[in-house]
């Protein structure tokens, strides 16, 4: 038994004399497979930051308390910083160095809304 018209193997379309037909070249192939994505590494344990003692300030310079804040929270002493920041707020209020020191101090505490 001999069958007339075109016959699909292996996703080609062959006429029956065995040459491809021109629609063979619009039938569509099956997506590539999606290539394997690579795998993330491990989470890292992140270092502890201690914080290292920072000495207090007295007396009345505001400067001086800035000074030693800045100093406190390079070293991650938020606590310490805070209170330096404060005091030299106590002795000039529109130091803008204090305001903004206890702002950043806020801000890494997590404290936005103080901020």
């Amino acid at each position: 038994m001999r069958f007339p018209g075109p016959v699909a193997l292996d996703s080609t379309v062959m006429m029956k004399d065995k040459s491809p037909s021109p629609m063979s070249s619009q039938i569509k192939q099956p997506p590539a497979p999606a290539l394997p994505v690579a795998a993330t590494p491990p989470m890292q344990a992140q270092p502890v930051v201690t914080a290292t003692p920072v000495p207090a300030v007295t007396g009345g310079d505001a400067a001086a308390h800035v000074k030693a804040g800045d100093a406190a929270l390079k070293a991650k002493n938020l606590a310490n910083a805070e209170q330096e920041y404060k005091a030299a707020i106590a002795i000039d209020t529109a130091s803008a160095d204090a305001n903004f020191g206890l702002g950043n101090v806020y801000a890494q505490g997590g404290r936005l809304n103080e901020a």
